[in-house]
């Protein structure tokens, strides 16, 4: 019997978890994402729509996010536009 490679078998997972959530994006597009495969997301989506550096770092530690990985997530979606610096210490969706 031919043995079986943990990380063979995470990555087909891996694999099969990534084409499935494509699928369901593609059949139902206006529905709601019932899984995330990404802190990332799931993290911009737990932020509220205006808050502050304690906020966010609040929730980072809800999802058990590092704060230094939160605070280069914070800058990514203000660069990529998915969130806006609004003043000093002050961030908001747009």
């Amino acid at each position: 019997m031919e043995r079986i490679d943990k990380q063979a078998v995470l990555h087909c997972t891996n694999y099969g978890i990534r084409i499935y959530s494509h699928i369901l994006r593609e059949c139902f597009p206006e529905d709601e994402v019932v899984m995330r495969l990404s802190g990332r997301d799931c993290f911009l989506d737990n932020l509220p729509p205006e808050f502050d550096r304690k906020t966010y770092l609040a929730v980072a530690e809800k999802l058990k996010i590092p704060a230094k990985t939160a605070e280069k997530y914070i800058s990514k979606f203000c660069v990529g536009g998915l969130l806006k610096h609004l003043a000093h210490d002050s961030y908001g969706k747009p």
